[in-house]
């Protein structure tokens, strides 16, 4: 059967690069069951608490991650020859982990995987400013790299629009916290970069038995949303993804981030956009 799919929904932008042509839509222009089967195709892939985890499980947290981003309806999904290669989901820190309010069941082998989410979250309970959360940016092997930086940047983009004042992001995956990039960078006047040990997170027994034999790191940076999209912090998303320049990452995204919110504005005409 063919993916159901809303047409009514526009594309925001074609992006032409040697693996071929992508073109981007806003995530609703996918059905929850085909972005479900593309965030298991990819979530795996170096995360060390997803590894290994039922198939069926990793759908639906993926259902959860497509449930949560149109929350904001920022989301975004990237297609290459109508096949769906790269995701963007995102929400406001407000709204809590990516079960809470999903009218999903969390599943007991993603129990390390939300302690981590619970402990990061956590980390930002006296934080007062409304924060924007990167949640899950993923590209399928062998499709351009660069979607994970135009995608996100887009996002941002958006949550700026919306009046967020910080971005929140952590990653699990020790390749993108030793890359340089966004990962890596130290704390300023403008971004803040700390670290949690697995091993150090208070969670059930079970689970905290997972999380210290683990013996990973979580890596999270809070940056203040103007400045995260200025050249400096631009330009470490570029050159993770070896995207040229800042201002090459900007014109793309904000292309996406115009007709995206445009299309917001047709839709929900009485929300402050």
């Amino acid at each position: 059967m063919a993916p159901k799919r809303d047409d009514r929904i526009p594309a925001t932008v074609k992006i032409s690069e040697k693996s071929g042509e992508y073109i981007v839509y806003p995530l609703e222009y996918v059905h929850e069951d085909e972005a479900a089967e593309l965030f298991c195709a990819m979530a795996e892939r170096g995360n060390p608490v997803l590894h290994g985890r039922p198939k069926d499980d990793l759908r639906l947290l993926g259902r959860a991650m497509y449930r949560k981003s149109n929350l904001l309806r920022m989301g975004n999904i990237a297609l290459h020859n109508g096949t769906p290669v790269a995701i963007g989901c995102n929400w406001a820190v407000a709204d809590g982990g990516v079960w809470e309010g999903s009218g999903l069941e969390m599943p007991a082998s993603m129990a390390a995987h939300a302690a981590i989410g619970q402990a990061a979250f956590d980390s930002l309970k006296d934080h007062k400013k409304k924060t924007w959360y990167c949640g899950f940016y993923g590209v399928v092997p062998g499709h351009s790299a660069k979607l994970f930086s135009y995608l996100g940047t887009a996002g941002a983009m958006m949550a700026n629009v919306l009046g967020f004042e910080d971005l929140f992001v952590y990653s699990l995956l020790s390749t993108l916290q030793n890359r340089e990039g966004i990962y890596s960078r130290k704390s300023n006047a403008n971004e803040k970069h700390w670290s949690i040990r697995f091993a150090d997170i208070d969670t059930s027994a079970a689970a905290s038995a997972e999380l210290k034999a683990l013996d990973g790191i979580c890596q999270l940076g809070l940056v203040d949303m103007k400045y995260s999209l200025e050249d400096d912090y631009l330009g470490g998303a570029a050159n993770m993804v070896k995207i040229k320049t800042a201002g090459e990452l900007r014109q793309v995204s904000q292309e996406m981030t115009d007709k995206q919110m445009s299309w917001l504005k047709q839709t929900q005409p009485a929300a402050k956009l």
